[in-house]
């Protein structure tokens, strides 16, 4: 409210990013990274409950849970009690915890959107700034957003004097989304530009 408000009669805004560069693939850099994440948490939090909760809604009962999953816990108190994540056993199992991750993804476009559409619905929204890349949830942020926002720092082929992979990888990330895309951070530093050039992302060229 406090953000979006004031600005929602202003005809020289474009729109809002929500945030940017979230490690949605957590701290381990893998597609089920927040599933990790979440059980790290201690039983009480919520992020803990949440993930105890999509497991027992998706097996049922513990018994079935252990037929997928290593080590076998006693019970749901027992599994929420856990600090490191369970391993799967099976490929279904391997899904489930991509699963989790497009809950999350879910739950996060859902409830940031409603709030700036709810205090300014007369400008766009423009994605959370994807850091390169994201798990398979472009279609969830093309489901609420207006544009999918992405940094990206590609290399130079300086032979052949091409931009590696950019162009395919953002089709494919288009195709996935269905909204337009931005790229809203990249460069290429030059060495010969008589500054320093020496700090931040980029290839230097």
């Amino acid at each position: 409210e406090q953000d979006c408000a004031p600005n929602r009669d202003d005809p020289w805004l474009l729109g809002y990013f929500i945030d940017n560069e979230l490690e949605w693939y957590g701290k381990i850099g893998r597609e089920w990274g927040l599933f990790v994440e979440a059980f790290k948490k201690p039983a009480g939090h919520t992020a803990k409950a949440a993930v105890v909760d999509f497991l027992r809604e998706r097996y049922g009962s513990i018994e079935e849970f252990n037929r997928h999953w290593r080590p076998a816990a006693g019970s749901w108190e027992a599994l929420a009690a856990l600090t490191e994540a369970p391993e799967p056993t099976d490929e279904g199992a391997e899904q489930a915890r991509i699963d989790f991750v497009r809950l999350c993804a879910e739950r996060y476009f859902a409830v940031t959107t409603a709030a700036i559409r709810k205090h300014d619905p007369n400008h766009m929204i423009l994605g959370n700034r994807f850091a390169g890349d994201a798990p398979p949830i472009w279609d969830i942020a093309g489901k609420y957003c207006d544009i999918v926002s992405v940094n990206n720092y590609p290399r130079v082929d300086m032979e052949a004097g091409v931009v590696e992979g950019l162009e395919e990888h953002l089709l494919k990330r288009h195709q996935e989304c269905q909204r337009p895309m931005m790229l809203t951070e990249w460069s290429f530093p030059a060495l010969d530009s008589g500054l320093p050039c020496k700090h931040g992302a980029g290839m230097r060229v």
